[in-house]
């Protein structure tokens, strides 16, 4: 009886033993993880030392110092100086998370209903009323439509009432030091920054914009503003925080990517699914004469140039899969935004305004509705261009002739 009390006792005992020894060693785990997350990681500094990586702070790495040191080199900056504005940036997880969801990748259907509405033409038309002059001015120096340029205006900021929230500086840093994907573009537009408040003397801190660097009322890049912006209210600076100098930089933008006036933007398109499918991923510069397209089975909704190049892009819209043709005027808009959505948004916006300033009010105008009137837009507009530009054969006969 003794005996098996004993080995009674001992089991029980070695139970506790064990048990106390799980806990332990979870209370000794747990102990480690709050002393890890207690003490900040390090990341090296300038001058070699150590500095904490903080949730507000964007970290210091080698392409830091090379970018100081670049910038000391060829531009002549104070290096004590800039490692210290830089080190002072603040860290913007939302803008790291806003890059990795871009609106510009939502399905064209939903795109479009987010920044066509009966709301924005109305206030569009409203605009191009009221800045009429200043409009037709731009339009006529630049041979760029007034369509297009309110289009992209309103596309970009709400006409000018949305410009962004986010210190420039702080997102430019983020992105150049904390988003490695593109790492050596937001590099570029922070020299490009850096550069446009030096030669300014505008203070590094004085400017907001988007999440993704771009700034004033057409929401340029900073390499872009100093390439692009002009002055054109004669005030001897080109500020895109003036609304005419922000017209006039629209139209001067698209004017020095190739805009050509009175020349169509983009066709509907009728294609089986296995013969698109290899032009769909050729690329969105124009590449492919309208001819060759047709001879095998892409063929475009209204009369088109045979000779006009072109390429091939496909949308998901309210009804299915629609195919564009997508023409030189188009490209032009990519070079502004390179997504197919926005250049298929800024047209499609700027049909709908020429409508209704035409008509002199604005009426509620739904996606299908904006297609057809878009395709008679282009039927007329494409019967008088092949009127006064004869085709190959036309050429041809009269050459024989």
């Amino acid at each position: 009886m003794i005996r098996m009390y004993t080995r009674v006792q001992r089991g029980y005992q070695e139970r506790v033993y064990a048990r106390t020894s799980v806990l332990g060693f979870v209370a000794l785990l747990i102990c480690v993880l709050l002393w890890v997350l207690a003490v900040p990681s390090y990341a090296q500094a300038p001058g070699g030392t150590a500095t904490a990586i903080t949730p507000d702070i964007v970290p210091w790495t080698v392409s830091t110092t090379a970018f100081v040191d670049e910038m000391v080199s060829r531009h002549g900056f104070d290096g004590a100086e800039l490692s210290a504005l830089i080190s002072s940036a603040r860290y913007q997880s939302s803008i790291i998370r806003a890059m990795d969801t871009p609106g510009t990748a939502l399905p064209w259907r939903v795109f479009r209903q987010q920044h066509i509405t009966t709301k924005r033409v109305r206030t569009g038309v409203q605009f191009w009323q009221r800045h009429r002059a200043l409009l037709e001015r731009a339009a006529l120096q630049y041979r760029v439509p007034v369509e297009i340029i309110v289009s992209t205006l309103g596309i970009e900021s709400d006409f000018g009432q949305r410009v962004g929230r986010y210190m420039t500086f702080d997102a430019l840093v983020t992105l150049a030091f904390a988003y490695p994907r593109r790492a050596a573009f937001f590099q570029d537009e922070l020299m490009h920054y850096l550069l446009l408040m030096r030669d300014n003397r505008w203070p590094l801190r004085g400017v907001q914009g988007s999440f993704a660097g771009a700034i004033g009322m057409p929401q340029f890049m900073p390499s872009s503003y100093r390439q692009y912006a002009v002055d054109f209210d004669g005030d001897g600076q080109r500020d895109l925080r003036q609304l005419s100098d922000a017209i006039g930089s629209i139209a001067h933008y698209y004017q020095q990517h190739g805009w050509q006036l009175e020349a169509p933007v983009v066709v509907p398109a009728s294609a089986e699914a296995m013969v698109a499918e290899p032009f769909l991923k050729a690329g969105i510069l124009p590449h492919t004469a309208i001819a060759q397209y047709k001879q095998i089975g892409v063929m475009p909704s209204v009369p088109v140039d045979d000779e006009q190049l072109a390429a091939l892009v496909g949308v998901e819209a309210a009804e299915g899969l629609q195919y564009y043709l997508i023409l030189k005027n188009f490209y032009v808009i990519t070079r502004y935004n390179r997504s197919v959505n926005y250049a298929l948004a800024v047209y499609e916006f700027a049909t709908q305004l020429r409508q209704q300033f035409s008509l002199g009010s604005v009426q509620s105008v739904s996606d299908s509705d904006t297609q057809r009137k878009a395709m008679r837009h282009h039927k007329s507009r494409n019967h008088s261009e092949l009127k006064r530009k004869p085709n190959a054969t036309q050429k041809a006969q009269s050459r024989g002739h």
